[in-house]
């Protein structure tokens, strides 16, 4: 069986702006907030095509056994949602220099 993993990749900035939000809310008090927007979740693959894209380059791969990934993964949280702008990760990668 072959399972996908996805990773959340966040600007600080936003990290930030949930960071206060979330310390102000009493929804939120002594609970575990997740931040993650749909158009941040990415796969390594997926991240390693447009970084190669790019850089211009390719890399070199090292893969990691899947019962790895799947006990890393092995977690229980609590998620919730802002409504708020943040910066995709397309949008991230487009403004970065090389």
């Amino acid at each position: 069986m072959h399972l996908y993993f996805s990773a959340v990749l966040n600007h600080e900035e936003d990290v930030a702006m949930y960071t206060i939000k979330v310390a102000n809310d009493p929804r939120t008090h002594n609970r575990i907030v997740v931040y993650r927007p749909s158009k941040n979740i990415i796969s390594q693959n997926e991240l390693i095509s447009l970084w190669e894209h790019k850089s211009c380059q390719d890399f070199n791969k090292v893969f990691v056994p899947e019962e790895d990934i799947i006990k890393l993964s092995q977690s229980k949280l609590l998620f919730f949602f802002f409504l708020i702008k943040h910066t995709t990760l397309f949008s991230f990668l487009l403004h970065m220099k090389f």
